[in-house]
């Protein structure tokens, strides 16, 4: 349906790409009036989109550029370091309180959305696949819509492998690469992503390095979370390359 293909491609499109487009052109040319309707639109996108990183990604987007704006070369060299000493400080003192209430909950919620949820679910998915057939690839719209190979109907993969309880989306290295051929897909979405890399990598001569830095990041959250084809359709990568 029309409503269906809104949610599915329009929404992504405008949350990823457009927005955060919008937001840094008018950062840049500092037309902070505009900054702030792209923000009440994309509080409103939240609305109906009901995602807590849509609500926040505008905010993590203004700091990631005013961060890069001021020290580039801080952020190539530290930011990544910084980051994970944070984790690691932040781990162990909710590892210190985890025997209270609010800190058990607290430690709880963290540890499983930091490390546990992407080993749940590659476990789940090679569980899965050791008894099941692959997809070869055919999870893919565009490869099933070649071979009718996808061997689990209508249903969404995430939700075959987890039997409808949950849509267990995951990576692509799991998605794409367990999912679509076990050991051989691994590898095969592994170099299909570095060769994507390389491509983006060269976008240095043509764009701002500051503004790709963060102009990707709508998008490689949505990759962390899903299928690599997807972040490329539905997500709005291949839009924003273009």
């Amino acid at each position: 349906t029309s409503q269906s293909m809104i949610n599915l491609y329009l929404l992504p499109w405008l949350i990823n790409v457009l927005y955060p487009l919008l937001l840094i052109i008018f950062l840049k040319n500092k037309q902070y009036l505009k900054v702030i309707l792209v923000l009440i639109g994309s509080f409103l996108f939240f609305m109906i989109s009901a995602q807590k990183i849509d609500f926040f990604m505008p905010f993590i987007l203004i700091s990631f550029y005013l961060l890069i704006d001021k020290g580039r070369e801080f952020v190539k060299k530290y930011l990544f370091s910084i980051l994970v000493g944070l984790i690691v400080i932040v781990s162990i003192i909710l590892f210190l309180v985890r025997e209270t209430e609010f800190g058990f909950g607290l430690s709880a919620i963290f540890f499983v959305r930091t490390y546990s949820m992407a080993g749940f679910l590659f476990v789940n998915y090679v569980q899965f696949f050791l008894t099941n057939p692959f997809t070869d690839f055919a999870h893919i719209n565009i490869i099933n819509f070649i071979t009718n190979g996808y061997p689990y109907g209508n249903e969404d993969l995430g939700r075959v492998v987890f039997h409808g309880d949950m849509n267990g989306n995951a990576m692509f290295w799991i998605m794409d690469g367990v999912a679509g051929q076990g050991i051989f897909g691994i590898l095969l979405i592994s170099l299909i992503f570095f060769g994507f890399l390389l491509f983006v990598n060269r976008l240095k001569s043509l764009v701002d390095e500051r503004l790709l830095f963060v102009l990707f990041l709508p998008v490689i959250m949505y990759l962390i979370n899903v299928s690599f084809f997807t972040t490329l359709l539905t997500g709005g990568c291949l839009l924003l390359l273009l």
